[in-house]
C-alpha cells in the first residue's frame, strides 16, 4: 500500500471538495483527515507574521493522509492528489509528517 501525507490549504469548501474527490477515486483506498496537534496560527515570530492570507477567516488548512493500492506508483499518486486539489481550488504541500 502506498501512503503519502499532504497539507491542503484553501477555503473550507475547496478542502472538502478535494477530500471528496480523492475519496471517490477507485485507486485510493482511504483518505484520513489528521487532527492537528498544534493549531496553525500566525506566530508573531514567524517571517510570515501579518500576511493577509494568514488572517483570513475563510482559509482552511487540512492535513490528510492518502492510502492507495499497490497498483498505483508513488509518483502517480502524487500527481492524482495534486490534480484533485488544484481542480478543487486549493493548494497542496507534501509533508513527511505533521
Amino acid at each position: 500500500m502506498t501512503t503519502l501525507n499532504f497539507r491542503v490549504t484553501g477555503t473550507a469548501a475547496a478542502c472538502e471538495r478535494a477530500v471528496n474527490q480523492l475519496s471517490e477515486h477507485e485507486m485510493i483506498n482511504e483518505v484520513d483527515e489528521v487532527e492537528a496537534l498544534m493549531p496553525h496560527m500566525d506566530d508573531e515570530d514567524s517571517s510570515s507574521a501579518g500576511l493577509a492570507e494568514n488572517s483570513s477567516a475563510s482559509s482552511s488548512i487540512l492535513d490528510i493522509t492518502v492510502h492507495a493500492d499497490n497498483k498505483i506508483s508513488t509518483e502517480d499518486l502524487r500527481q492524482l492528489v495534486e490534480f484533485a486539489v488544484r481542480s478543487a481550488g486549493a493548494v497542496l504541500e507534501e509533508t513527511e509528517r505533521f
